[in-house]
Formats: C-alpha cells, structure tokens, sequence
C-alpha cells in the first residue's frame, strides 16, 4: 500500500511517501486535536453526513498547524 505521510515541521526526519510492508512493526501515533464526543447514529445517512463534516474539520486542524508535505 503507497501513501504519503504529512508531516510536521517539528519532525526530526522528513516524511515521504512510501511503498513499504510496515505490517508487524511499531508505528508511532501522536493526536493533535479531538474533534468530538463520541456519538451513536440513528441511520446510515447520518453517519454518512457526521463523517464529511468530521474530514472537514480535520482539514481545517491541519491546515492551521502549516505541516510540510
């Protein structure tokens, strides 16, 4: 699987992407920011609807912390 990492401008290495088999292999997670409590649905619409809005905050998140590609 070939994705790019986003990476911050504090990071120690730049990150690039990769084409690499990480599976077995310890991989550090850092959470910057919650966006929200946790919530149930009452249908798959809504869920659906919770979600795009969810991408769209996270995008606002990282566009504000000016990470390096």
């Amino acid at each position: 699987m070939a994705f790019t990492l986003r990476c911050f401008s504090w990071a120690k290495k730049p990150c690039r992407a990769f084409d690499t088999d990480i599976y077995g292999e310890a991989v550090k997670l850092s959470f910057v920011k919650r966006l929200r409590e946790e919530k149930q649905f009452s249908s798959a619409d809504e869920l659906i609807a919770q979600i795009r809005s969810d991408v769209k905050d996270a995008q606002a998140v990282f566009s504000d912390l000016n990470l390096n590609t």
